[in-house]
């Protein structure tokens, strides 16, 4: 079977390479069943369209795309030219969504919607009306197409608005860009220059207002001496970030800031760590969550439907209400959970599994 896995969301998420493509993921879980697979992204600042093969059975289609914020629009005649059996949309609450359901019907090519999230959380008020406008009309086509959803939060908000054919399919990890890794913690830190006598508090992610990056500071300052705050990623609070750390002293000797680092060596620091957190309180999902778990890293997270769906309360981390909590919390994880944790992962989040579902 062909099948097309079809990105509408064009803002600055991270690039191959640098993270755990959910994408890609599907894709490989795909091909492992004897399927040929095109990812599509669109791209805002190219003319024509760019190929990459990724294996024998995958390849990677950049497409030029024309934008609304975060919202793209781009010719998917491809679909029928290279006759597709099958498509994937991450629909989400993208405006493009409908007309894409609308011509994979007229030309009979079989899809499912993979929704991960409803509505705008931005906080412009005009353009947060428009954009919630055409999540309701998304809405009214999930009623009459098949529909998957990344977390229990949605299926309830699908739930509320009357569609009640949706399935929940979490997100998986693709295990297989994961790199093992034997060195021991110790190890890891002196490879690393870490400190080897303190407790390491992990951030990664995009260091952006919603992400909440200056929380970890915060944290840190109610912490005692004996944590240590390893921050990992870049975006636009990057200076705001950099000036706080460097213009205390105290603050300093206690933080190390990391911009950018592969996905394969990334997860040293996971496995380094003795907690990861996470404060953005309308998390989708959290990809860095499942990493950090994998590597038996114990999580503390604001509540939000993606940390909800993948942490275990009490188990395999906290989920917390306030960043006052989670420090609180942060001094109570302990190694038991993080070895449940990775088993969650492992029988939870697998891609093999998310696709039996889809093709049901």
């Amino acid at each position: 079977m062909k099948i097309a896995i079809l990105e509408l969301y064009c803002g600055n998420s991270g690039k191959l390479g640098f993270y755990n493509s959910q994408e890609v993921g599907i894709a490989k879980a795909y091909a492992r069943q004897g399927n040929t697979v095109l990812i599509v992204y669109p791209q805002k600042d190219i003319d024509s369209e760019q190929r990459i093969i990724l294996s024998e059975q995958i390849t990677v289609m950049y497409i030029p795309a024309k934008a609304f914020g975060v919202h793209s629009f781009y010719n998917i005649d491809f679909l029928i030219k290279e006759k597709f059996d099958l498509v994937h949309l991450d629909s989400d609450n993208q405006i493009y969504a409908p007309y894409v359901m609308k011509f994979c019907k007229k030309h009979n090519i079989s899809f499912y919607n993979y929704v991960g999230t409803l509505y705008s959380d931005s906080t412009n008020i005009l353009k947060k009306f428009i954009l919630d406008y055409f999540s309701r009309r998304n809405i009214k086509c999930f009623k009459k197409t098949r529909t998957f959803v990344k977390t229990q939060a949605v299926l309830s908000q699908l739930k509320a608005k009357g569609v009640n054919n949706a399935t929940v399919v979490p997100v998986g990890l693709d295990l297989s860009v994961i790199p093992e890794i034997n060195e021991d913690k110790l190890e890891l830190r002196e490879k690393l220059d870490l400190p080897k006598d303190k407790k390491i508090v992990l951030f990664v992610g995009r260091l952006s207002e919603y992400k909440r990056p200056l929380c970890a500071l915060e944290i840190l300052n109610k912490l005692s001496d004996n944590y240590y705050l390893v921050i990992i990623g870049t975006g636009e609070m990057q200076s705001q970030l950099i000036n706080i750390i460097s213009r205390d002293e105290k603050i300093s000797k206690r933080v190390t800031y990391i911009e950018k680092i592969p996905n394969k060596e990334i997860h040293k620091y996971y496995k380094t760590a003795d907690c990861f957190v996470n404060f953005n309180d309308k998390e989708i999902f959290g990809m860095s969550i499942l990493e950090a778990m994998y590597q038996e890293c114990p999580v503390v997270a604001i509540h939000a439907p993606g940390p909800d769906e993948i942490i275990n309360d009490t188990i395999t981390g906290y989920l917390c209400n306030t960043v006052a909590e989670m420090s609180e919390k942060i001094v109570s994880v302990d190694k038991l959970m993080g070895i449940a944790g990775k088993e969650r992962i492992l029988k939870e989040f697998s891609w093999d599994k998310s696709v039996e579902e889809f093709l049901i």
